[in-house]
């Protein structure tokens, strides 16, 4: 599916599937197309082909001459798996609600995630002090309320115990996107100084630490109840990865 995307001028791509998104008449883009100022010269030249190759891949359907969107096959959840950048990007722009898309969102959360755990517990190992290594605790293994993953020394003073909650995408690019549940941020809120999220990403085959950032530089996404009969129990938030703390705490 990456291939195939790549393949499809960018301006092209974008007008079909805003098409999609507003089931339009295949005949009204294929008209939009034929009139369409754009960069690339190949888009007015053969978009048909482009188009029956997204609907031949489940990208986009044809629904008796009305374009939708499609359910998505499993060559497009592999490009996300793989990291591909276009793939996110349209997943992220106009799949977001899709059931597949929010599996693989779920299935992340638990199989990447512990992954990515790991990889941390394994950076303690190797930066502490070995008499310290009794300390590092994997809480998430056996406690799932406690609002954090992993209880450490601090790497930078032994003596301070620090709450690490981690974060693991296989999202590429600059803007790392999570998720907080009330229970992490009540936690976080009651160790202000103590929590810390660690972001984790997958590049290739190699869980990477970017480093870690504190309630303090995301409180302002936290929402607010609107009253005791509305609460809310999760929230999705996006950072930009240079405002991360390079380093564990």
């Amino acid at each position: 599916m990456a291939s195939i995307l790549s393949a499809i001028p960018e301006d092209l791509l974008d007008k079909i599937l805003i098409a999609a998104k507003e089931q339009k008449a295949l005949v009204d883009l294929r008209l939009m197309l034929k009139h369409a100022t754009v960069r690339n010269t190949r888009e007015v030249r053969n978009p048909d082909y482009h188009i029956q190759r997204l609907i031949q891949h489940g990208l986009i359907k044809n629904n008796d001459g009305y374009l939708s969107f499609g359910s998505l096959n499993d060559d497009f959840i592999k490009s996300l798996e793989d990291g591909d950048k276009k793939s996110w990007s349209i997943a992220d722009e106009y799949f977001s609600e899709n059931k597949k898309i929010k599996k693989f969102d779920s299935d992340e959360l638990s199989e990447t995630g512990l992954l990515g755990e790991k990889a941390v517990i394994n950076r303690l190992r190797e930066e502490l002090d070995e008499f310290y290594h009794q300390r590092i605790d994997h809480v998430s293994k056996y406690d799932d309320s406690a609002g954090y993953d992993i209880r450490s020394p601090s790497l930078k003073d032994p003596a301070v115990e620090k709450k690490l909650e981690v974060k693991t995408t296989k999202r590429p690019g600059n803007n790392f996107r999570f998720y907080l549940s009330r229970n992490e941020y009540k936690v976080a809120s009651i160790n202000p100084d103590r929590w810390h999220l660690v972001l984790v990403q997958k590049q290739n085959d190699e869980y990477v630490i970017l480093g870690n950032i504190k309630l303090i530089h995301f409180i302002d996404w936290i929402p607010e109840d609107s009253d005791d009969r509305c609460r809310w129990e999760s929230v999705s938030i996006t950072i930009k990865t240079e405002s991360i703390q390079k380093t564990l705490p």
